[in-house]
Order: structure tokens, then C-alpha cells, then sequence
């Protein structure tokens, strides 16, 4: 769990990396009163990366200028 940020609330819990992050899926499915799908973490979906602003818009109209 080198790499891994633990929130607060699971210091010391000696949890690994993927028990670590279960539980957290759960805490905030039950802070919000919503589920999470099994599916949502095994399905791959389709993903896209979003330039920067300054680099989308660059050029354009009242672009900001760096």
C-alpha cells in the first residue's frame, strides 16, 4: 500500500489494497443511500482524456494567454 492514500478513517485498520478500497465504495454508498454494481468494476468501458483548457482552447477567443 505504498503508493495507496488511506483516509483517516481506515488508518490502522490493516486492510490491503483491494479490501481498502471495497470498503470505501461501501462508506460512500451508504453516506450517499446509493449501491454500487459489481459489474461497474469489472466492466471495461469506454474512457477519454480531456485536454487541458488552456490547451483546447488556445487560439480561440478570449483564450487565456500563458
Amino acid at each position: 500500500m505504498s503508493n495507496d492514500v488511506i483516509p483517516p478513517c481506515a488508518a490502522g485498520l490493516d486492510l490491503r489494497p483491494d479490501e481498502l478500497r471495497a470498503a470505501c465504495l461501501a462508506l460512500v454508498a451508504q453516506l450517499v443511500g446509493g449501491t454500487f454494481e459489481d459489474e461497474w468494476l469489472v466492466k471495461r468501458l469506454l474512457t477519454f482524456h480531456i485536454p487541458d483548457p488552456d490547451e483546447l482552447l488556445r487560439g480561440g477567443e478570449g483564450a487565456r494567454t500563458l
